[in-house]
């Protein structure tokens, strides 16, 4: 029985601290339908939901987000997905006290996106992020652009 006790004590303390991670690809192209009552509910969530725990969440949460949005900045098929995507990093970078920790694991594909000439606004969007980043911009995003 304490077992039992203890194991659910255990399971209900690492569900606080392990929060799910966003769908990123089904909330962008929620975001981006031309169907209100889908876009709407997007935009809620976002600002109510996601843009908080982006920009005030643990930084373990906050990095744990990432692949998912450099997946989708990377997304060949849909350039609304890579604005959306690059829109949420320029904020953490710009926003965060910690952005050059918490995204050490998007500064190969912000400064890919740097040298990108495809998509004006993606390649713009990257150097900010890059520039925006706090405590101080990663030497290693220094010394290759």
């Amino acid at each position: 029985m304490r077992w039992m006790l203890g194991t659910s004590v255990f399971l209900c303390g690492t569900a606080a601290i392990a929060a799910p991670q966003q769908d990123w690809a089904k909330l962008f192209d929620r975001l981006n339908s031309r169907d209100r009552a889908i876009s709407d509910p997007a935009r809620t969530e976002i600002a109510t939901v996601t843009l908080p725990k982006l920009g005030e969440g643990k930084p373990e949460l906050v990095t744990a987000e990432i692949p998912g949005l450099v997946a989708q900045l990377n997304r060949s098929d849909n350039d609304g997905a890579r604005r959306q995507a690059i829109a949420f990093l320029m904020v953490i970078a710009q926003f965060r006290t910690d952005s050059a920790t918490v995204l050490s694991g998007a500064l190969s594909a912000l400064i890919e996106h740097a040298q990108d000439d495809s998509l004006p606004e993606i390649r713009r969007n990257s150097v900010q992020a890059l520039a925006l980043l706090n405590p101080s911009i990663p030497e290693r995003a220094v010394g290759s652009c």
